[in-house]
């Protein structure tokens, strides 16, 4: 092999092996981006969960002032706060003040879940409809989409429903 020959079998290994390293790091980059951008999407699911649950947990603290004893239920027939008048509206300002704080906290995510997710835009705007119809629902002193039985509205399973949507769709995009 002479010094050309050598030279040009240099020059092609060092341009094959800087093609190599070009290629390979452009797709550890597109490998990085997808798996930056799948966890940013589970981040905000379980963001959006949570949410949902303080939703939740809101709507069961509300409507604890309102349940009467049944013979079904084992509770209590009257709310262990219902002794103190002063107590029961500040408990009860403070579960609107929640309301406002969650439903801020729900706009904030919202937009996210909305540029993030947009095949779901209807059903999150729906759902926070919904979160804005339980704080008014608090503000009125009155329970949270359910009877005085204990029984779910035909609302309160709508709006279930439509949680469960938005999480399967946003699942599969994930």
């Amino acid at each position: 092999m002479d010094l050309t020959t050598f030279k040009y079998e240099i020059i092609k290994f060092s341009f094959q092996l800087l093609i190599i390293i070009i290629i390979g790091g452009i797709f550890t980059q597109l490998i990085n981006y997808h798996l930056k951008k799948k966890e940013l999407k589970k981040r905000l699911l379980s963001d959006f969960s949570k949410l949902h649950g303080k939703f939740i947990s809101l709507r069961y603290r509300n409507n604890s002032f309102y349940v009467r004893g049944h013979h079904n239920t084992g509770v209590a027939e009257t709310h262990p706060l219902l002794i103190n008048e002063v107590q029961i509206s500040q408990e009860k300002w403070s579960l609107y003040q929640e309301a406002c704080d969650l439903l801020g906290e729900y706009e904030a995510l919202k937009n996210m879940m909305v540029l993030t997710f947009p095949k779901v835009k209807k059903e999150i705007v729906n759902l926070f409809v919904f979160y804005q119809e339980w704080k008014r629902m608090i503000g009125k002193d009155t329970l949270i989409m359910q009877t005085e039985t204990g029984e779910n509205t035909e609302k309160y399973k709508t709006t279930k429903d439509l949680y469960r949507d938005i999480i399967l769709h946003v699942k599969d995009d994930i």
